[in-house]
């Protein structure tokens, strides 16, 4: 891209996006390129703002490059994973305005309700006995040290559960040295324990996860998916394991 310099005296040459410190709030998003993960809630909410480009990526790591090199002037994404990259490089800021309030569910076959209601009974269970506050605090916050839920070897499990993911939207799922960790995974690791399952764990792309899940009926996905019409003509959905939201990120100069 060009300097500032030659930017702000050339305007009219495109390739690069604007610098995030003129935008304040969503309003001035207007007539600007916003990056969002592909067949995600996050690129429909893009698709939504006013007189927006809305460019499509598959992970999320190349939405924030993309920022950073002033490709896009913002990122549509949610809000841990945001506070994440956030972290790591100063420069991006979250706008004020929250775009919604975004509820995450685990996928299921619909021909497998008896799977299903296993699994809202868990849900249920380690969200009053306060097991996924433990494991969202060790992921989400000024405290979050990273570190993974245990699985209790001394359970006595009985059958396995194969669930697909998608290990590009920290901190949810990533891959690390560790393997692929993250909140998604310990809820259902959590979840595995519970329901005296074993758990085995598969990378997939996004849309990919709603046809394994529809094609095999003892796997589910889990990817901080939001519950849709469109998805919901593959997969039926558990109830919510977490709620976070919708923001956008900027860059300053």
């Amino acid at each position: 891209c060009l300097s500032s310099a030659l930017i702000i005296s050339a305007g009219i040459l495109g390739g690069c996006g604007s610098f995030g410190k003129s935008i304040k709030d969503i309003d001035d998003l207007e007539g600007k390129k916003v990056a969002a993960q592909l067949d995600t809630t996050a690129f429909t909410y893009a698709s939504d703002l006013k007189s927006v480009e809305v460019k499509g990526y598959n992970v999320s790591v190349d939405m924030f490059s993309a920022l950073n090199k002033s490709i896009v002037d913002a990122v549509v994404i949610d809000e841990a994973t945001a506070e994440e990259y956030i972290e790591r490089n100063n420069t991006f800021r979250l706008l004020d305005d929250k775009l919604s309030d975004e509820a995450y569910s685990i996928a299921f076959n619909k021909n497998n309700a008896e799977l299903g209601q296993e699994l809202n009974h868990a849900i249920t269970m380690l969200k009053s006995n306060g097991v996924f506050d433990e494991i969202a605090s060790h992921w989400i916050g000024e405290k979050a040290d990273k570190v993974s839920y245990v699985p209790d070897e001394n359970i006595q499990r009985d059958g396995e559960i194969t669930v697909y993911t998608n290990a590009v939207y920290p901190p949810y799922e990533s891959i690390t040295d560790e393997g692929i960790v993250g909140i998604d995974i310990d809820v259902i690791m959590a979840v595995g324990d519970f329901l005296g399952k074993n758990v085995i764990v598969k990378n997939k792309s996004f849309s990919e996860i709603f046809d394994y899940v529809e094609n095999e009926e003892n796997s589910i996905g889990i990817a901080a998916i939001t519950p849709t019409a469109e998805r919901e003509e593959q997969v039926d959905f558990t109830d919510s394991y977490i709620v976070s939201k919708q923001v956008v990120v900027v860059k300053d100069k």
